[in-house]
């Protein structure tokens, strides 16, 4: 009225002091945050997934992360919801059981929804279907809120089991409390009545974005304590534009407050990641060029220098097959004036780079060499020339479509991690790592539990026990906070399995 908003209760009589929100999902993209915090929103409600109606599968919407992260970076509250079509007590458990996974710790400012709107069955067991959500989200009181017949963990208090009572609302704005304000009655839905459940409640529902959960009473009695986590870079631990995970340094805080070592294993050089994690040095192990050289605390801890003939013999492969390359120093890479044209690529990974008209004329130690295939034919070239040239000599890994490194034989991530473990007196069922391509295989390997990307290499999941979400969802950084949460003792029942 007069171009303001005002808001009624169910009664009709006008609040104050409301707070303006939204909801949004997929459908809503390209949305300028600040402009919304500007018109007066100040809260946001996200959809987290949904459950296909026919097939039963729960799906994570796939805006979630990117509305999550940049409401917050404006500023806004931020709650989730999730599109429900439970038609049994497990199911309703099982959708509870996969916001739990995806949200992985991360706090909220509003609850938890599950949006029922023209789902469920009238023959379903709507109440006892919110105690088992209540229960798998382990909400500390039998508490919980409709909304559109949405379920909520707090504010009002739940019918107990077995009653028939509810209530609706339209969630368009709330009080300070949270609770929401503008009624209206329940649309009744006949797209769906008398449907039966898809499947026997026993079975499971196949999900892809979270792992298979398992009762307390299925867990081993012996579990693992994590000591040590490792972590490749690119497209594991860094997000599509390389930028490391929200708060991800104060993660690695909390980590060593209960004892876990973090281990940062990339091909980028020691002077790379020590700006890279300079707020953190003091709990953090960096293992660089692919294992060629690992530090902590300002200690070389261990470095495997290059002979000259060796990368002399490198230089003039590549030369002659007209690649781009990098002579990987301990203080400076090493490039030839006509690779300028790839500078801002290669600023990505050396913050220190030398323009060398003779490469061999250089007198410096060399722990790796590498080539860039701006094609992106990095197998091919590695299968065609790299491999059959030094394959038997020394260490050489596609470490990315566009990427080949090679260091002295026996120098690889996971070789790095094997001597971690020896000198520290880490077993290796106390470490975790994290990979995506060729290059990280052996680290994955060579510890207790690998998890490869689920964005990583299709093919080395076979090799590799557990999966990892994407790097795109901050998938590292989730597992870490679940191992957080659990205090570091985890068992293989925590976790997805790769095969």
């Amino acid at each position: 009225m007069d171009g303001k908003l005002y808001y009624f209760d169910a009664d009709g009589v006008m609040q104050k002091n409301v707070n303006f929100g939204i909801d949004v999902s997929k459908y809503q993209s390209n949305i300028d945050w600040n402009k919304v915090k500007k018109a007066g929103v100040n809260f946001v409600i996200i959809r987290i997934g949904y459950r296909g109606y026919g097939s039963g599968a729960l799906v994570l919407d796939p805006m979630f992360e990117e509305h999550f992260t940049n409401a917050r970076n404006a500023g806004l509250k931020v709650g989730v919801y999730f599109f429900t079509q439970a038609v049994t007590e497990d199911e309703a458990r099982e959708e509870a059981q996969g916001c739990n996974w995806v949200l992985n710790g991360r706090k909220l400012d509003y609850p938890i929804y599950f949006d029922t709107e023209a789902s469920t069955s009238p023959t379903a067991p709507a109440v006892p279907m919110v105690w088992a959500r209540r229960i798998a989200l382990s909400v500390p009181s039998p508490s919980a809120r409709k909304s559109r017949t949405w379920v909520t963990s707090p504010a009002c208090t739940l019918p107990p089991p077995g009653s028939a009572s509810g209530w609706t609302w339209t969630p368009c704005a709330s009080t300070p409390s949270g609770t929401p304000i503008t009624a209206c009655p329940a649309a009744p839905s006949t797209a769906i009545c008398g449907r039966a459940p898809r499947r026997p409640a026993s079975m499971a529902t196949a999900v892809s974005w979270m792992p298979t959960s398992a009762t307390w009473d299925d867990r081993r009695s012996a579990m693992d304590r994590i000591r040590l986590i490792a972590s490749d870079m690119d497209a594991t631990l860094l997000d599509g534009h390389s930028q490391l995970p929200p708060d991800f340094l104060h993660l690695v805080q909390e980590l060593a407050g209960q004892d876990i070592l973090f281990a940062v294993a990339s091909g980028r050089p020691l002077y790379k990641l020590e700006e890279m994690f300079a707020p953190v040095l003091e709990q953090t192990l960096l293992v660089a060029d692919n294992g060629g050289a690992v530090r902590w605390r300002g200690k070389d801890l261990f470095v495997s220098r290059m002979e000259p003939e060796v990368w002399h013999r490198l230089t003039a492969c590549a030369e002659e097959n007209g690649d781009s390359f990098v002579v990987c120093g301990l203080e400076n890479a090493y490039l030839r004036p006509c690779d300028r044209c790839y500078d801002a690529v290669y600023r990505n990974f050396y913050n220190r780079i030398a323009y060398v008209s003779d490469l061999y004329t250089i007198d410096a130690a060399v722990d790796k060499f590498t080539i860039y295939l701006p094609q992106d034919n990095a197998q091919e070239v590695y299968e065609k020339v790299y491999g059959p040239r030094f394959g038997q000599e020394l260490a050489v890994a596609v470490s990315g479509k566009c990427w080949i490194d090679v260091t002295n034989p026996g120098v690889t991530k996971g070789k790095a991690v094997e001597r971690l473990s020896r000198l520290l007196d880490i077993p290796s069922g106390a470490m975790m790592a994290f990979g995506d391509t060729y290059n990280d295989i052996e680290m994955l390997e060579a510890v207790g539990y690998g998890f490869l990307m689920e964005n990583g290499s299709p093919e080395l999941r076979s090799r590799v026990p557990y999966l990892a979400p994407p790097n795109t969802e901050y998938g590292v950084a989730r597992v870490l906070q679940q191992v957080l949460r659990q205090k570091g003792c985890v068992c293989p029942a925590d976790f997805t399995k790769a095969h």
